[in-house]
């Protein structure tokens, strides 16, 4: 099993230094720099670079060795002749010399790029071991050997060196895993995950900074434009107007009502008008077919009320039965022409004259148009504001919803950062963010 996979295994935590402090308090962006602190303390205690010098020279050593070794029994088997039945014994030799190419990209020597290798090193190593084990190379290997001799008391040379290489791999990644180097190496990995939520925080808490000023704006002027507006309604202009605002709407209500009064009228007596020119007197049908055409309209027009005239012939012309009509119908209409006569449409254009005068007085005392405009303006500006204000909030408040979440998920992995520091190191320490 490799490094990695066992990094856990062991439950006694990592020695510490007797002078380095069992409690630390340390700011979030300090974390990584105390880790190297760490890892260099951990080096020096248990002599890693030495360490990890030996293995290296273990792996050149071997690799001169074999690749040595290699060429020799190359050159035997062809001297021999057994190059067509060594198919198999040259691709185990092939990928014996290719374990230790990526030893030619190690630049410097780095305990970390190291263990990198030793755990790729790791999975060759144990399919090449198969591979042997499982090929009849595994035991006929005797004309690999000098002449006469039949049998290595290690068993196959080839084997003994892989089983070799493998022993100095595991020795040194004990020793390694034992100076809880990995363990720091694997908090280290942490510990950059939790810098992740730095500059996203830093973002959305600038970000916040701008809304919340941006929103402060929207309500100053806000409240400034309510105070404008407040004072133009302390102004007895505004009281006068507001007054005449109401009465002109309750004139407007009373016009339509007094309109559909008349329209209803003239739509009740219009069967029996529809009939009046059928029974002569045509200098009157072009007024009965401007009242059967739009009665609202004529009826204002008619400054006389000449349409009174017709009414009452039309009374006497249902009284004789001169106009045939259901009994109910013309008893109804009757009646309206009744009132008619009575001075029923006087009243309802009297009326509308009334109305009409004094909501044409009130419209001339509405005309202080520079002071409505200004009404108007400031109730837009206050409206503008508030529009404003309302989706500032929102901005304002997406964005604190966001910035809370991201502390809570830093907040919980800070948590189980320190919790994975105590296991490993034994060491409490507390991270402000």
């Amino acid at each position: 099993m490799g490094w990695f996979s066992s990094l856990f295994k062991r439950s006694e935590p990592v020695e510490v230094p007797a002078q380095a402090p069992q409690n630390s308090t340390l700011p979030l962006s300090a974390v990584p720099e105390w880790l190297k602190e760490k890892e260099k303390e951990l080096i020096l205690q248990h002599h890693l670079e030495e360490e990890a010098q030996i293995y290296l020279n273990q792996l050149k050593d071997k690799r001169w060795f074999l690749e040595n070794k290699i060429g020799e029994w190359e050159k035997k088997i062809l001297a021999l002749g057994l190059s067509h039945r060594s198919q198999d014994v040259s691709t185990v030799f092939t990928e014996t010399k290719r374990l230790f190419e990526p030893l030619d990209t190690l630049r410097e020597l780095k305990i970390k790029n190291l263990l990198d290798f030793s755990s790729k090193l790791q999975p060759r190593l144990e399919e090449l071991q198969r591979k042997i084990e499982n090929s009849s190379f595994a035991y006929n290997y005797s004309f690999l050997l000098p002449r006469g001799q039949e049998r290595l008391s290690g068993g196959n040379p080839l084997l003994q060196q892989i089983l070799e290489l493998s022993a100095s791999r595991e020795a040194f990644e004990e020793k390694v895993i034992k100076s809880g180097f990995s363990k720091v190496a694997f908090l280290q990995g942490k510990a950059d995950s939790l810098q992740v939520f730095v500059p996203k925080i830093k973002i959305l808490e600038d970000n916040l900074k701008v809304k919340k000023e941006r929103l402060q704006k929207a309500e100053e002027f806000r409240d400034e434009k309510r105070k404008e507006l407040l004072s133009m309604r302390e102004n007895p202009q505004f009281s006068q107007l507001s007054d005449a605002g109401v009465r002109r709407e309750k004139l407007l209500r009373n016009l339509e009502e007094n309109e559909e009064i008349i329209h209803g009228f003239f739509s009740k007596i219009k069967p029996a008008l529809r009939k009046m020119p059928f029974l002569g007197g045509g200098s009157n049908n072009k007024l009965i077919d401007d009242y059967l055409m739009d009665a609202l309209k004529t009826f204002h027009q008619d400054n006389h009320l000449e349409i009174i005239k017709i009414l009452q012939q039309l009374k006497k012309a249902l009284a004789d039965e001169q106009i045939k009509l259901d009994a109910d119908q013309a008893n109804q209409i009757y009646e309206f022409l009744e009132k008619a006569e009575q001075g029923y449409l006087l009243e309802l254009k009297n009326k509308h004259k009334e109305l009409q005068d004094e909501l044409e007085g009130l419209q001339n005392f509405s005309n202080n148009k520079d002071f409505q405009m200004k009404i108007g303006e400031a109730k837009y500006r206050v409206e503008h504001y508030h529009q404003q204000v309302e989706r500032f909030q929102e901005e304002f408040e997406s964005v604190q919803n966001e910035l809370k979440e991201q502390m809570t998920l830093l907040q919980k992995e800070i948590e189980h950062f320190k919790s994975t520091v105590k296991i490993s190191l034994d060491q409490e320490i507390e991270i402000n963010i």
